[in-house]
């Protein structure tokens, strides 16, 4: 008796436990989503890379973003764009398809959601 008793109680505690967790909906979800929003980074090379939005809020933030990106690109793409970040012979700018604004750390927009920064090395 005292078995079903305790089998019970368990069953009720899973119960209740069951019920504090909620599974939220597809708009719960997507909100939650576009609320962590991200942009692309194309580096030198071309590779696109998936950053936070939160990474782009200055130059200095996406610079750093941007070095810690390149030892994923593989050592010999890595070390010729570390090279160029250096020697300070890149730049970063907002390509829009038919138009190109050149970031700079004096002039910084507020990075939105689905933006693409390309940064282009400076080859003199």
């Amino acid at each position: 008796m005292l078995e079903l008793l305790i089998i019970s109680r368990r069953q009720m505690d899973h119960q209740r436990i069951g019920q504090s967790f909620v599974i939220p909906s597809a708009s719960q979800l997507t909100r939650t989503v576009s609320l962590v929003g991200r942009s692309t980074l194309v580096d030198a090379t071309g590779c696109h890379h998936s950053i936070l939005v939160n990474f782009c809020t200055s130059f200095q933030h996406l610079n750093a973003m941007s070095q810690v990106l390149l030892f994923g690109s593989g050592p010999v793409a890595a070390q010729v764009q570390g090279w160029y970040m250096e020697a300070e012979q890149y730049d970063f700018c907002i390509d829009e398809g038919t138009q190109v604004a050149l970031l700079t750390s004096n002039e910084w927009p507020s990075i939105e959601v689905g933006t693409k920064i390309v940064m282009r090395a400076i080859i003199q």
